[in-house]
């Protein structure tokens, strides 16, 4: 495959949940395509005189649509728009085989095989994977080495004075309907919840990331569980090397790594989101934070069972 597309590729791109790009057609007439592999979506376009000056196409997470163009010659623009909730990865490069409109009577399309992306990591850190096997995941003994992992934690601020204040039901029930948020944040930006402890979650993804898009989510989403009793979150983030092993029928992380990011957590203050710097430096994280209008403050913080103070980012509204 990699052959094959440094003879017939023609762009590469990046795109965040919500971002465009533009493919302007300064292309020779014939035939291209836009693929994302992740969804296994594929956009045929063709350039030729007379097609049309502009065009917009969405990326959906099963398909572009609409999947077909025809786009004029130099001048003409082709917009792309990333509608999932994901990072795509999209390329662009000159299909050699004509459209089906243009193929003679009998001719197939070609089957272009590619090899499967996604990894032990990717797998085994979304929910769907944790809650389709709950008991057949990692053997126990030795487990499985994670040269990075990106770990999330959550607690509730207050949550004791909660229960004491308006007792012990209505507190659970506001307890329960923000795990049921959490969860439902968590899978959408591909991670899996790894356990629940008292009012705190554990959660993992594979890349930094869609981690920091969950934070960033979970901490406007959790407050709006209920307007009188407003629900403030604490939130850790840190990713480093951990191991994975399978625990009492559960996936479970263990390391220096999961220690860090729960005392990282445990230094947040309500409504608050403190990452460490293998976070912080990953790509696309800084941008996302800056269009979030958060203020950002670097602090070294001295951590309970850590030598070393840990350089951290603070995160917190203006």
């Amino acid at each position: 495959m990699v052959p094959w597309f440094k003879e017939h590729g023609v762009r590469t791109e990046r795109l965040r949940a919500g971002e465009e790009m533009i493919i302007e057609t300064v292309l020779a007439e014939g035939n291209y395509a836009v693929l994302e592999p992740s969804s296994h979506s594929v956009l045929h376009f063709s350039v030729r005189e007379g097609g049309a000056r502009k065009a917009r196409v969405d990326l959906l997470d099963t398909d572009m649509v609409p999947n077909r163009v025809t786009m004029g010659r130099a001048g003409a623009a082709l917009t792309l728009v990333n509608r999932t909730t994901r990072t795509a990865h999209v390329a662009v490069f000159k299909d050699p085989t004509p459209p089906p409109e243009d193929r003679p009577v009998g001719m197939l399309p070609p089957v272009i095989k590619m090899q499967p992306y996604l990894d032990g990591k990717r797998l085994i850190t979304r929910q769907a994977f944790r809650d389709l096997f709950q008991s057949d995941s990692v053997p126990a003994a030795g487990g499985l080495q994670l040269k990075s992992l990106p770990v999330l934690f959550t607690d509730l601020k207050s949550s004791t004075e909660m229960y004491e204040r308006i007792g012990d039901l209505c507190a659970y029930d506001l307890v329960r309907r923000h795990f049921d948020i959490l969860l439902e944040v968590v899978a959408l930006h591909g991670g899996g919840i790894v356990k629940t402890i008292g009012d705190a979650i554990m959660a993992s993804f594979p890349e930094a990331e869609p981690a920091m898009a969950a934070a960033l989510h979970m901490r406007t989403a959790v407050p709006g569980v209920d307007p009188d009793e407003r629900l403030a979150l604490k939130i850790g983030l840190h990713s480093g090397p951990c191991i994975a092993v399978d625990l009492n029928e559960r996936l479970d992380y263990f390391g220096r790594t999961v220690n860090i990011a729960a005392r990282v957590q445990g230094a947040a203050e309500g409504d608050e989101i403190v990452c460490t710097t293998p976070i912080f430096t990953a790509p696309g994280v800084a941008e996302m934070i800056k269009e979030s209008g958060l203020t950002c403050s670097e602090e070294r913080l001295a951590l309970k069972g850590i030598d070393e103070p840990m350089p951290v980012v603070r995160l917190r509204s203006p």
